[in-house]
């Protein structure tokens, strides 16, 4: 593999670093570019939990690619949750490899996030030839709050309610422990408080009277509704709530002709599978869906989507990318 390190300066002056990954020889080649999830990445798409490196799966993607015949082109991406910086980002280092003597053509890989920003961009690059979207979110904030708050929080509420009498007490949460879940992200946002003497509470949107005990029904389910209808509403409880009702890419794609890979685990626990399927239905005839069993949001194996803290992506899924783009792309 050649690896060539580049710098592209963003609008305002800014720089951010990235690299072109390419088969021995000389080009130019076909050019696949990785586009993170959501929150600060860096060009390897490295997942941390507890201070350890969990996966480096662009790493992976990039060497079975090279080896396949095609460049890759991924970057250090911005900290930033704005999504009008995150795409401006995205169309500059676009700009930027399209001009490249390396490359011939370009494709899109975009990861959960990265799946936004590539739809939003690919009426803007009509040069692109292909689209590879991985673990996306097809109808907008709503969708992707209404999987995680009324299926999997709920789901997860279930198990913890023994008595199966629809109320949950402190003490049901005594061995909850933080992880890179999204039940960590409901529970510890939107559920559990600590006083300011170190002892647990419950939400008081949940427990107004603070008596250490709500309804799933009468008192967590009128805030997921709240959520799921309004997804701003989130900023109550965290500062980088989505600022906008997105409504999703099905229009954007609607009006794309070229080829569309999606892939998606059966036990991804932040976005629903059967958002992938709606993205190959409003792409009609041009798009191909894969769906992994036993395989969660990064692709990695996961016992259930109550447990999805990520992990390295299976081969099996980098041998479909590549046996999908030599028949479709060449």
């Amino acid at each position: 593999m050649q690896v060539k390190e580049l710098e592209i300066t963003l609008i305002g002056g800014t720089k951010i670093y990235g690299e072109l990954d390419s088969p021995q020889g000389k080009g130019p080649w076909k050019t696949v570019i990785l586009f993170h999830g959501s929150g600060s990445s860096d060009r390897h798409a490295t997942v941390e939990v507890m201070g350890k490196v969990v996966s480096r799966n662009f790493d992976l993607i990039s060497e079975s690619l090279v080896q396949a015949g095609y460049a890759v082109f991924r970057y250090d991406k911005r900290e930033s949750y704005d999504i009008d910086i995150i795409v401006e980002d995205a169309r500059e280092v676009v700009k930027y490899v399209s001009v490249l003597s390396d490359v011939s053509e370009i494709l899109f890989y975009g990861w959960s996030e990265g799946v936004r920003v590539c739809a939003t961009l690919i009426s803007e690059f009509p040069q692109i030839k292909a689209l590879l979207l991985q673990s996306g979110i097809a109808e907008g904030w709503s969708s992707y709050f209404a999987y995680i708050l009324r299926e999997l929080t709920v789901e997860r509420f279930e198990e913890l309610d023994k008595n199966n009498d629809g109320i949950l007490e402190l003490a049901d949460f005594a061995n909850c422990m933080p992880d890179s879940t999204s039940l960590t992200f409901s529970i510890y946002l939107l559920v559990l408080n600590i006083d300011k003497n170190g002892n647990m509470k419950f939400n008081k949107e949940l427990d107004p009277e603070q008596k250490g005990r709500f309804s799933i029904k009468k008192n967590w389910m009128p805030l997921a509704n709240e959520i799921v209808e309004d997804p701003t509403t989130l900023i109550r409880f965290a500062e980088n709530a989505p600022g906008e009702t997105w409504k999703g890419i099905l229009e954007n794609i609607k009006k794309t002709q070229i080829p569309i890979l999606l892939l998606h685990g059966l036990n991804d626990g932040w976005t629903s599978p059967i958002e992938s399927m709606q993205i190959a239905r409003a792409a009609r005839n041009h798009a191909d869906a894969v769906f992994f069993k036993g395989l969660g949001h990064a692709l990695s194996k996961v016992e259930s989507p109550l447990k999805d803290e990520g992990g390295i992506m299976e081969k099996e899924v980098t041998m479909t990318i590549v046996e999908w783009l030599k028949k479709n792309i060449g």
